[in-house]
């Protein structure tokens, strides 16, 4: 039998209300205060090519993996890459409409919490008052308010770019609702809205392939629906899931990576046993369970090893283990005999297992965000337990008054220490929320706060020891800050390198913090070489031009011959090391240097340059260093070295006239050269004409 609708009267509005203006309070110093991007923000909205185009980047969205707007490329990090459009689609049509505007973003990710609490209600609302009566209604109330004050969402709804997971539960349980409204009032329009709510879902993120079972597991059970009507339904979802994992895989490829993943960062199970691999996942489950429970010392970050590998000896696996089993036993129960409490944890179990790491692997060990889904089953299961528990005391007098006020406080008597135990979570649960909320503010707030929650994690302390590098270089930091600033970034750093050695990213930061905070030039090239990567080794060559320019020629020589030793035909390294052998009272080292590069790189102007300078200044063979002078500006025309130092050239031969016709050359293409009218000075005194000289004296002064 269709069990009947509740009619408009018996909607409990204020409760309604309570639930869309909760997150407004709970996150209401997110809009008053600064908060701006941070975290994966840039990869998705700032830094991303096809976001920043605005409307004409849609397209592009929906025809790319997600990240190739920021990377340029698709990239395997981690099984079965990333496509969720949705979100980031939403992201450019804000670009389109107000520019760069984080509070706009953080407004809307709140109103998409608030929306997604309300329709939790009102779907365990029609879900149960039906089944036990119109006052029942406190236990959607109460499974929506532990929802929508748990600390774990702070990273969903402050985190701009956690739309995805925002966008993929509201339209999940839309399209639940969609079902229900279905299959009670026969109407088609609220089946086509389930299954476009369902695309949008999976549009948005992989969670919500898990609600193909979750949607028929839920009429099953609350409903008793069954036959024909929960084959429609369940077809109807499959069929939906097979569209959106086909247009997915003309997108992405394939689900299965070409080649095993092996980095740390996105592999964290890399050099671990199938023991510590299975121990540690039966651990983060465990782990989740806990923070669901007492969310303390929150991180947007658990990477390695901040979760430690582990084994099943350990007796917190075991407890977790034995906690799993017991919930998938009354799960499984549940399902048999329709208990909701079953449908909970069924509901928890489902939605758990796509980022459980048990299927495949997900690029970390745990994550706070990716529990979001999954709460929902937590909260509904909690406030099952609180609605079940006894009174303070067991006879309660009938309270006088009539009406809404007068039936939740004859509820409250009668089951007073679920309602204390519900309070007394909204208090703690909510006020660890708004504490929480400003460490979003920015990148340097959060990962200066996560890494004393997470020390073990590679990635934070390199994140974090990237901050304070970062803010060192600000203008106006002051020479006391800014050493305080590299000396923890240096202490941050040689954690993360500690943990795990081949973190090529904090190796190139490391090296710029040993270069700036105390000039060891030796150690940051170390510490580049061990990074590896083009923009590591580039930093060799840097340290060696800033170096020479600053006058340190022995450390100049050092820092540029190991950066030639590295990329030996390098033209660039390959002058400056010229220059740099110059410097040192080398030029026959740099001449055979030279030679040999100009053999590799003959249209390679600067090369001619450096060896006229060899041949002119060092060698005094003024001829030879005209020959190359002139190849340098036949190579570069429109650069005024070569002519200047032609006009040099030709001063030091005694024609002057030669020589100023040279210099004019190289003033029209740099006409504010201090050096050039000190020369054209000279020059034009050589051959008597003060005016000339005067005047160009005068401007080189």
């Amino acid at each position: 039998m269709t069990p009947p609708l509740n009619k408009p009267d018996q909607w409990p509005r204020w409760q309604w209300i309570i639930v869309l203006l909760l997150p407004f309070v709970l996150y209401a110093n997110v809009l008053t205060g600064d908060h701006g991007y941070t975290l994966d923000d840039a990869i998705v909205i700032t830094k991303n090519q096809f976001t920043q185009q605005g409307w004409a980047g849609i397209d592009d969205i929906f025809s790319h993996e997600t990240f190739v707007g920021f990377f340029g490329e698709q990239k395997e990090l981690v099984a079965g890459s990333r496509y969720r459009p949705l979100s980031v689609a939403s992201f450019a049509v804000e670009i389109a409409m107000f520019g760069e505007n984080p509070w706009i973003s953080h407004f809307l990710n709140i109103l998409f919490y608030a929306l997604t609490g309300a329709l939790l209600f009102v779907l365990l609302f029609e879900l149960l008052a039906h089944r036990f009566g119109k006052w029942q209604f406190t236990l959607p109330f109460m499974a929506t308010l532990l929802f929508l004050v748990h600390p774990l969402h702070t990273e969903v709804v402050v985190n701009i770019k956690g739309r995805d997971e925002l966008f993929s539960l509201l339209f999940s349980m839309l399209a639940l609702w969609g079902s229900l409204r279905w299959y009670r009032q026969g109407a088609a329009k609220y089946l086509v809205l389930a299954g476009f709510s369902f695309l949008l879902a999976l549009l948005s993120k992989e969670n919500a392939y898990t609600f193909v079972a979750v949607i028929p597991a839920t009429l099953w059970i609350t409903e008793e629906v069954k036959g024909k009507k929960l084959a429609a339904v369940t077809l109807l979802l499959a069929g939906i899931a097979a569209v959106g994992l086909f247009w997915r895989l003309q997108v992405v490829g394939s689900i299965a990576t070409s080649n095993p993943i092996t980095e740390l960062m996105n592999n964290p199970f890399v050099g671990a046993t199938a023991n510590e691999k299975w121990a540690t996942i039966l651990y983060t489950w465990g782990k989740y369970l806990q923070l669901l429970v007492w969310p303390a010392q929150l991180s947007h970050d658990y990477y390695p090893y901040h979760i430690r590998l582990t084994q099943f000896s350990d007796p917190w696996v075991l407890l977790s283990g034995l906690l799993y089993l017991v919930g998938a036993a009354v799960a499984i129960l549940g399902l048999i005999k329709r208990w909701w409490i079953g449908w909970a944890l069924l509901y928890y179990g489902i939605t758990f297992s796509i980022v459980s790491n048990a299927l495949f692997p997900i690029g970390t060990f745990m994550s706070e965000r990716l529990i979001y889904m999954s709460s929902v089953g937590f909260a509904v299961a909690v406030a099952w337990l609180l609605v079940q528990l006894p009174a303070w005391r067991k006879t309660v007098a009938p309270h006088p008054l009539s009406g809404t006020w007068s039936a939740f406080r004859a509820y409250a008597r009668k089951n007073s220490i679920g309602v204390a135990l519900l309070l007394l979570a909204m208090v703690g649960w909510g006020w660890t929320t708004i504490e929480r909320n400003p460490v979003w503010q920015s990148n340097e707030t959060l990962f200066l706060t996560d890494v004393q929650h997470a020390p073990g994690s590679a990635k934070l302390n390199n994140a974090a020891g990237g901050v304070l590098y970062d803010r060192s270089q600000q203008p106006g930091r002051l020479p006391q800050q800014k050493q305080q600033d590299l000396q923890q970034a240096q202490q941050y750093l040689e954690k993360a390198v500690e943990i795990h050695p081949a973190y090529f990213d904090a190796w190139k930061t490391l090296g710029n913090v040993y270069f700036y905070l105390n000039g060891d030039y030796k150690s940051a090239i170390n510490a580049y070489k061990k990074a590896g990567d083009e923009a590591a080794i580039k930093n060799i060559l840097a340290i060696g031009q800033r170096l020479q320019n600053r006058g340190e020629p022995k450390a100049a020589l050092f820092t540029l011959q190991a950066y030639h030793e590295l990329r030996p035909m390098d033209p660039v390294g390959i002058t400056w090391l010229a220059q740099s052998l110059m410097n040192n009272g080398q030029p026959q080292r740099a001449l055979t240097l030279l030679n040999t590069a100009i053999t590799q790189h003959p249209d390679y102007p600067d090369l001619y340059l450096k060896r006229g300078l060899v041949y002119g200044q060092h060698l005094g063979q003024i001829q030879q260093s005209i020959a190359d002078f002139e190849e340098m500006v036949a190579l570069a025309p429109q650069r005024a070295e070569g002519y200047e130092n032609l006009g040099v050239a030709y001063a030091m031969m005694g024609q002057p006239q030669q020589a100023i016709t040279f210099l004019e050359q190289a003033l029209q293409r740099n006409p504010n050269n201090k050096q050039t009218h000190a020369n054209l000075a000279t020059a034009y005194a050589a051959i008597g004409n003060s005016a000339k000289a005067r005047e160009h004296q005068q401007l080189a002064q």
